[in-house]
């Protein structure tokens, strides 16, 4: 447990972290009186969680600004591992995440192990956890194509949907082209 301490105090602007990793005990830093806090926070951080799940959304990271100035950042790595800082407001965010990436790494190949951080038994039942992250699919922008039907009728498909196009007259094609000028709705 102390490796594990001495590598989270490595990480710059971190005043205190919670660690859960289902199948480990988890790992605080907090203080006491701090730690009921921090578990309501992870039942409100769950249903973030399952709302974005809801809506096909997912997210890796939150950061919620406080009023003292410091941040709660949590980082979901994956299903059954999340971890949750209380850091300065300044902090290299890419740095805390690799680091904790490394450390998360660590306790679940089992390094630790000689830290006295062993497996718990599983959760009892009715308790919430992560469910697994959705598929992230990439957003494109809708292309802009025009395709000719057999009767010379075309349709452009826009955003998924056709805008069909009648074909200009034999009068429309041979009149020469003129600009109409509009005011308010009237021709000039």
């Amino acid at each position: 447990m102390n490796k594990v301490l001495q590598d989270l105090s490595r990480i710059k602007a971190l005043k205190h972290a919670y660690l859960d990793i289902e199948g480990h005990d988890s790992i605080s830093t907090f203080p006491d009186e701090k730690r009921a806090p921090i578990k309501k926070a992870r039942q409100i951080i769950d249903q973030y969680y399952m709302a974005a799940q809801s809506i096909e959304k997912s997210y890796d990271e939150m950061i919620f600004p406080l009023a003292d100035g410091d941040n709660l950042i949590i980082f979901f790595f994956d299903e059954t591992t999340i971890a949750i800082l209380l850091t300065e407001e300044k902090i290299n965010l890419p740095m805390a995440h690799m680091a904790l990436k490394v450390i998360m790494q660590r306790i679940k190949s089992g390094e630790y192990q000689t830290q006295a951080i062993e497996p718990v038994p599983q959760k009892p039942k009715g308790q919430a956890t992560l469910p697994p992250a959705p598929k992230k699919v990439p957003i494109t922008e809708p292309e802009e194509t025009t395709l000719l039907k057999e009767d010379n009728r075309s349709f452009t498909m826009y955003r998924g949907q056709k805008v069909y196009h009648d074909p200009p007259s034999e009068k429309e094609k041979a009149a020469p082209k003129k600009k109409k000028m509009m005011y308010r709705g009237q021709e000039m």
